[in-house]
């Protein structure tokens, strides 16, 4: 085995074109595949940071085509607040529920404005993803 090595070596310093293209692409390949796995990892595989984040969904409405303007299945995960309060008192199996509604905004201040994401969010909302306040208290429900 030791040969073997000793004689790939020594191929390798004479075609060294050969050789730093090819470890150019394995580095690459390496440092893409660790990147690729990085993220997978941390939003596919890595729980959600709220307790028992296993239990949280999202509700999706599907609407059929003959019901809809453009004639094809749509998913809606929008929904009135009359429908939202309607789900609410007729769904036993969740034990709690929210709603959240996010936009975009200008936020003006003394130094300037800037463009924000903000969400209108339901007073449910922080006890069911474990929220705490460091000052004051949550909207009333």
């Amino acid at each position: 085995m030791f040969l073997d090595l000793r004689y790939t070596f020594r191929r390798m310093a004479r075609s060294s074109g050969f050789t730093a293209i090819v470890l150019l692409i394995l580095s690459v390949g390496v440092g893409t595949s660790t990147a690729v796995f990085s993220v997978v990892k941390a939003v596919l595989l890595e729980p959600l940071p709220y307790p028992n984040s296993e239990q949280l969904v999202r509700i999706i409405e599907t609407v059929p085509a003959d019901e809809t303007v453009r004639g094809v299945v749509e998913e809606r995960t929008l929904m009135e607040e009359h429908q939202f309060f309607q789900w609410r008192g007729l769904i036993r199996t969740l034990s709690q529920m929210a709603v959240y509604v996010a936009s975009s905004t200008t936020i003006t201040t003394v130094d300037g404005a800037s463009r924000s994401v903000i969400a209108r969010v339901s007073p449910t909302i922080f006890p069911m993803l474990g929220g705490r306040t460091k000052r004051g208290r949550f909207p009333a429900r």
